[in-house]
């Protein structure tokens, strides 16, 4: 059976966080999806820093939720990044439901 990864370059946390283009994390998100790889909490963590930086909450949101779907545990990085993206979105109410679970 082939290898099923993506070359380590294009999943380093760093890339997906500093990467200039929050469509690019997205867009390895999605590469890691379609290649039956499971992103863990920092890949997760990495991409909704991305869209926080770029005050794409929304979407921001989605990965946050998409991780808990996954059934991974959502760790501060990834909670304090959704909640700041909300703030920068001016989503107040559900920054303040985010750092109630935390």
């Amino acid at each position: 059976m082939p290898d099923r990864t993506l070359p380590h370059d294009l999943l380093s946390y760093s890339s997906l966080e500093r990467h200039s283009s929050w469509g690019f994390s997205l867009s390895m998100m999605s590469c890691m999806l379609d290649a039956k790889i499971t992103p863990d909490c920092q890949a997760c963590a990495a991409v909704i820093t991305a869209c926080e930086k770029a005050v794409r909450w929304q979407e921001a949101l989605l990965i946050f939720d998409s991780s808990l779907d996954l059934q991974l545990q959502a760790d501060n990085v990834a909670c304090n990044a959704a909640i700041s993206s909300c703030e920068k979105g001016i989503q107040w109410e559900i920054a303040l439901h985010l750092l109630g679970t935390m």
